[in-house]
């Protein structure tokens, strides 16, 4: 799939500029192939958070030290007679 690309500006400071053309022509790439580069890893990483099975992300946000695996059900469906 082709996806319409944008063009942006960033400042960078003298370090950071002279640290990214090195490593650009360390691995034979333009300076905008690595930025690009850059931000897809971050972007993966970010949504790699989001791909985890969706029960095992809530295991322990609610705690409540009166539900115990003795009664657990209670606090599912209700205590009998409720």
């Amino acid at each position: 799939m082709m996806y319409m690309k944008h063009r942006t500006q960033v400042l960078l400071d003298h370090p950071q500029y002279d640290f990214l053309k090195a490593l650009a022509r360390k691995e034979g790439v333009g300076l905008g192939e690595l930025v690009r580069r850059f931000v897809e890893e971050k972007r993966q990483a970010f949504f790699r958070h989001f791909r985890k099975d969706p029960i095992e992300k809530r295991i322990g946000i609610f705690r409540d030290p009166e539900c115990t695996s003795e009664n657990y059900e209670d606090f599912l469906y209700g205590k009998p007679g409720e």
